[in-house]
């Protein structure tokens, strides 16, 4: 069994009793508590009573009255500003924690942590910093709550400190209110998270995951159970380091779960000390699913750009070396922020699974980082075991973009999966590329022999680059959802299910048909991972419109054997590819020179699953499709 001990500092609390010290209610705006000070060299005032601190780059949410302060309208010097409380004595028991709710920004460096005072403010133990409650890459703010022992002060008379600092730059602000001391239980335990993936190889499978002590006694061993229906196994672990309260261990169980190719396995995982005062909190249910096969795996690897973003240019070339190297397992989008190529959708949510700046980049919103790193990152996700194959095909006829997304399940899944479609361009003409390397000085950076700017040397290419064609380009989501459309599959899942979902998108007359892709993607919808995804099935061949032949399969659907009918108007050379929603050749007929007339060939599919099949019959370099639907 293997262990790690995990810090955490912000916590939400568990059961108890509370002392509400202030929530600002009976406060009159816009002065501070009474016995309440700050220190500030603010032309603004700094800290103040509000029932609304929101400004362009700083929206928080309505929060009754609360207190706060404001660098975004200032742009002031809020360096190391303080609010300090009034004088708090802390009982000897019953008040183990406090716990507030805040609201922070971060821009260029700016940071807030909370403290304790013994000495009036005088002197101040930081205890811990405080995350950022930024939306993504929005102006947005949530509120969120922070928890802090208070173990070490009880008896003590304290004055709480919340130190705001906007790094010298210009920042967003903080945001406080409902201000309050909790007794939490002696022993509470919770199953914080079970983190098997949801589709395995058949074999033994070890049940791994997360547990907290949210008591205020120290843990120093634990009992963790799973129980398939079959009956709870049961492992006794000795925690690597003794718990307190607020930290947090990774488990293996001891005992594995046995999983059967094609079998579904839904499991509760519970945590088990004695005297735990809150149960709810132990258990969680998971589902695995044994494969019967694995599918492809094709990760997707989302780059946050911009043509204002001088560094944005290594995003663009790590893109187009993945596409070079890994052709069929990766498949890349630019997401665009603040010029014309922005989907606001997209731009608006990435930075959920892409935080920081620009440029940045994510693969299957699961691991993020440099972009320059998609290789590392890819390679963290490519052997997962994906639950399904997924394909897409689309077709436009001037008004819309047609969306088809299709998954082959091979394993089960419960909860709120989803089908999600994007729609991306190559060649697409921006107003100009921000180019940063310009003068060497940053090192070299050149694409590779691939794409709309093979070869190009950003060194020595311009401050701007000027024409420059972006690839990989987001045009728009299925939906305007960046995770799918809920309930675009169904809460439960089998192996064997073969499933679509349509997305309708209205076509933009600036766009190149010629160089749009749809990709496919199988989402968590609850996290955003994505799970699988493929991209449009024949290698970008669009159905063509001939006037010398005609095809049609039949019987269609079928079982496993089809016949593909061709009538020919004139002589022809003939070939024939069937593929499955992968792109994979699953049947290939080539014939010599046939006259005009009637002709049918037939194609077995027996051996292959239930699905969609694309049938691509070429007639003297001209091509047409035919979905041949199996089902079994």
């Amino acid at each position: 069994m293997k262990k790690f001990l995990l810090a955490s500092t912000l916590l939400v609390s568990s059961v108890g009793m509370s002392q509400m010290i202030e929530d600002f209610e009976g406060v009159t705006a816009p002065g501070l508590p009474t016995g309440w000070t700050q220190v500030t060299a603010a032309t603004d005032g700094g800290y103040a009573t509000t029932s609304d601190i929101s400004s362009q780059y700083f929206v928080v949410p309505a929060h009754t009255q609360y207190i706060g302060t404001n660098d975004d309208v200032c742009n002031c010097d809020k360096s190391n500003e303080k609010l300090i409380s009034e004088a708090v004595a802390i009982p000897a028991t019953g008040a183990d924690l406090i716990q507030f709710e805040y609201s922070l920004g971060m821009y260029y460096g700016e940071f807030a942590n909370f403290g304790i005072s013994t000495d009036g403010g005088t002197t101040v133990t930081d205890l811990g910093l405080l995350a950022t409650t930024r939306v993504g890459s929005t102006s947005d703010h949530d509120w969120a709550t922070a928890s802090f022992s208070l173990a070490g002060y009880a008896g003590q008379t304290v004055n709480f400190v919340w130190t705001y600092d906007d790094n010298g730059d210009w920042g967003s602000g903080l945001a406080l209110d409902d201000i309050e001391m909790i007794a939490i239980a002696a022993v509470d335990m919770e199953m914080t998270a079970v983190t098997n993936v949801p589709t395995v190889v058949a074999g033994n499978v070890t049940i791994e995951g997360t547990v907290t002590n949210l008591g205020s006694g120290v843990v120093s061993s634990y009992e963790v159970t799973w129980d398939d229906g079959s009956g709870a196994q049961s492992d006794v672990i000795t925690a690597g380091t003794p718990l307190n309260y607020g930290d947090s261990e990774n488990f293996s169980h001891a005992i594995p779960l046995n999983a059967v190719a094609g079998n579904t396995y839904n499991l509760a995982v519970t945590v088990i000390v004695a005297g735990d005062a809150d149960n709810a909190n132990d258990v969680i249910n998971t589902t695995i699913s044994a494969v019967s096969s694995v599918p492809n795996k094709v990760t997707v690897g989302e780059e946050k750009t911009g043509e204002w973003c001088g560094w944005c240019p290594r995003g663009g070339v790590a893109l187009a070396e993945m596409e070079l190297s890994n052709p069929d397992d990766f498949i890349g989008i630019a997401v665009h922020n603040g010029d014309g190529m922005t989907v606001a959708a997209y731009d608006g949510n990435i930075g959920t699974y892409i935080p920081g700046g620009y440029p940045g980049g994510g693969v299957d919103r699961m691991v993020s980082g440099n972009p320059a790193d998609f290789a590392t990152m890819h390679a963290q996700r490519v052997s997962m075991v994906a639950p399904a194959a997924v394909g897409v095909d689309y077709s436009y006829d001037g008004t819309n973009v047609t969306v088809t997304v299709q998954a082959d399940f091979v394993g089960g899944l419960s909860g709120d999966y989803r089908l999600a479609a994007v729609l991306t361009e190559d060649n697409v003409a921006g107003a100009g590329q921000a180019n940063y390397y310009n003068d060497g000085g940053a090192g070299p950076m050149a694409m590779p022999n691939t794409g709309s700017m093979a070869n190009f040397d950003f060194v020595g290419g311009g401050s701007t680059v000027t024409p420059y064609y972006h690839d990989h380009t987001a045009r728009a989501l299925g939906g305007n959802e960046i995770n799918g459309v809920a309930g675009s599959l169904p809460a439960s899942i089998s192996a064997g299910d073969y499933l679509t979902y349509e997305y309708t998108i209205p076509q933009d007359a600036a766009w190149d048909m010629a160089n749009v892709h749809a990709v496919g993607m199988l989402v968590n919808g609850s996290t955003g991972e994505i799970l699988n995804a493929g991209g449009e099935p024949l290698a970008s061949i669009n159905e063509v419109e001939v006037n010398n032949f005609n095809v049609i399969a039949a019987p269609n659907p079928t079982s496993g054997l089809s016949n593909l009918i061709i009538d020919l108007e004139v002589a022809a050379d003939v070939a024939i590819s069937v593929k499955n929603v992968l792109g994979q050749e699953v049947f290939v007929s080539n014939t010599d020179q046939l006259a005009a007339g009637s002709y049918s060939t037939a194609v077995d599919l027996s051996n292959q699953t239930s699905g969609v099949y694309f049938a691509q019959v070429t007639v003297n370099g001209q091509v047409q499709i035919v979905k041949i639907n199996v089902a079994k």
